[in-house]
């Protein structure tokens, strides 16, 4: 059994076995409580390919309880910029190399404690020096809490102000999301490369759910909590309304993403290539590097759901024909 860091399956199921994928009564892992098993056997036979996940994550931990003292003792006395202190810069560090550690795992224990890790991260310190937030949109993808996504780009796009510290990641819109908001193109936050890739992601997901539901019950995906909740007694008229309706969104959207930036769709159509290239920090709005840098971001949220990647090139494709 191999741990997938970058190509994952649509779903995760909680206490599924990790090896026979029996969902039954689950015994943790005792060292990293992340790794659900229904029996002894099934953990002594994973024992092999799953210590050397175990050791990171509990090599992180340790890293993480060796600063952690220091850390709050110091926070309590000085008020200064704490990313100036070294030790402050290797007890985050050790906090992100657990979250890379759980991600490895691929449980959805593990993504769990990723996500509260991530948060908890963004909160305690008021700047993401780390990029922190970049794991917030696969994590949540993998975790399945699309509400939650759709909750976190509207705040990210309308509230450029604010820290995510104040608002700590609340479900305060309660938006439809299959409504369009407005998107001022004036605001560089709302109109950011990133905001646009990852809402195109989204709504992708959801019309594709929709083609879902048309299917058997039998041959049906995992459908998204909020399609189902909306959809689930829809007639076929109110589907192919619904189809319409998101297809004109996302063609929107690529459409307000290309002006941003016409370099993108050539990186998102050959992603193999750009996603490993040495990107100048200082890009500049609108350039290829900033294609490059967007795509190296969002590409394992995409990753997350294997066929969005594929549907949005259809849609354009047949857009133009």
């Amino acid at each position: 059994m191999r741990a997938r860091q970058d190509v994952s399956p649509r779903s995760l199921i909680r206490d599924q076995c990790r090896v026979c994928n029996r969902i039954e009564s689950p015994r943790l892992c005792t060292l990293c409580n992340v790794v659900p098993y229904c029996c002894r056997d099934c953990m002594l036979g994973d024992r092999s390919e799953h210590r050397r996940f175990c050791r990171k994550i509990n090599d992180a931990r340790v890293a993480i309880c060796d600063t952690e003292g220091k850390i709050q003792s110091r926070l309590q006395e000085d008020t200064e910029n704490p990313w100036r202190w070294p030790s402050f810069h290797r007890y985050m560090e050790a906090r992100r190399s657990e979250i890379d550690a759980l991600i490895a795992v691929d449980t959805y224990e593990a993504y769990k404690r990723a996500w509260h890790q991530a948060k908890d991260m963004l909160l305690f310190s008021k700047e993401d020096v780390l990029g922190i937030h970049y794991y917030i949109p696969f994590l949540l993808i993998r975790l399945r809490k699309e509400q939650r996504l759709f909750d976190y780009l509207n705040w990210y796009a309308c509230r450029p102000g604010e820290s995510i510290r104040e608002l700590d990641l609340p479900e305060y819109t309660k938006k439809d999301i299959f409504d369009w908001f407005d998107v001022d193109n004036n605001t560089e936050t709302r109109g950011s490369l990133y905001f646009f890739t990852l809402l195109i992601l989204l709504k992708t997901k959801f019309l594709i759910d929709i083609y879902d539901l048309e299917r058997p019950p039998e041959e049906r995906g995992d459908i998204a909590k909020p399609v189902s909740r909306r959809l689930r007694n829809a007639s076929a008229r109110d589907l192919q309304r619904f189809k319409e309706h998101l297809s004109f969104q996302i063609c929107l959207l690529h459409d307000l993403r290309n002006f941003k930036n016409p370099y993108f769709w050539q990186a998102f159509t050959q992603p193999n290539r750009f996603l490993n290239v040495e990107i100048n920090p200082n890009w500049q709005q609108g350039s290829f590097e900033e294609a490059q840098f967007v795509l190296q971001k969002t590409h394992r949220a995409w990753n997350a759901i294997p066929e969005a990647r594929a549907a949005v090139q259809d849609l354009q494709r047949r857009r133009w024909q």
